[in-house]
């Protein structure tokens, strides 16, 4: 009887899994954690997150707060990066603490992690798309854009401002305003701040005589 449920692996991908990533038998880690512990241990970069190897990066264990870090052993951790390549501005650093998920790959007999962060990309300079919030008058189309694969030079992230309303109360001051906020994209492109509204008047109607 074929299968009809959607499925996010195919058979061969899923069986692929299975032989390459296994939990220890007895709950246990490289440090002897007990079974009762989080599933999940903190490590310390030993090196820049470097375009060479965009999806991983190598770490020694250690404590939250990056102390006692066991440089005898290294484990690489493979990160979920929406980019192909590692971006200019990245948060990852040599010598960060990260929180990482150990498995046992079985095929090459070594410990590996899987990244739990996101936080990964930056937006201390971010790129300004136009048109300003004030500007009510250009009739023309803007033609700056912005790509996290390609930003501007000396850029990380872009600051988008947006309409959110445009209001006129007939009881009120009679004046036309238009509600906006400001966005802020990290260098790969998520979201990290909405600021909140800023009122910008449009029009203010005056009585035909």
């Amino acid at each position: 009887m074929p299968d009809d449920k959607p499925v996010i692996f195919n058979a061969a991908a899923r069986a692929r899994i299975a032989r390459s990533v296994h939990w220890t038998e007895s709950g246990e880690d490289p440090q002897g954690r007990s079974p009762r512990d989080p599933p999940f241990r903190w490590g310390k970069l030993t090196a820049d997150w470097s375009s060479a190897t965009p999806k991983q990066v190598t770490v020694n264990y250690c404590r939250q707060n990056g102390t006692e870090p066991d440089t005898a052993r290294e484990i690489r951790v493979y990160l979920s990066s929406p980019l192909a390549t590692v971006p200019t501005f990245c948060l990852l650093k040599k010598e960060d603490v990260i929180c990482f998920i150990p498995v046992y790959d079985l095929a090459a007999e070594e410990w590996r992690g899987i990244w739990l962060g996101r936080d990964i990309g930056t937006a201390t300079t971010p790129a300004v798309l136009l048109p300003s919030a004030e500007d009510h008058e250009t009739e023309t189309a803007q033609t700056d854009t912005w790509d996290r694969a390609a930003p501007p030079s000396g850029k990380d992230g872009v600051q988008i401002v947006f309409v959110t309303r445009v209001a006129y109360n007939e009881a009120g001051d009679k004046v036309l305003y238009e509600f906006t906020r400001t966005a802020v994209y990290d260098s790969c492109g998520q979201l990290k701040t909405v600021s909140a509204e800023t009122r910008h008047t449009v029009d203010t109607p005056v009585e035909c005589p």
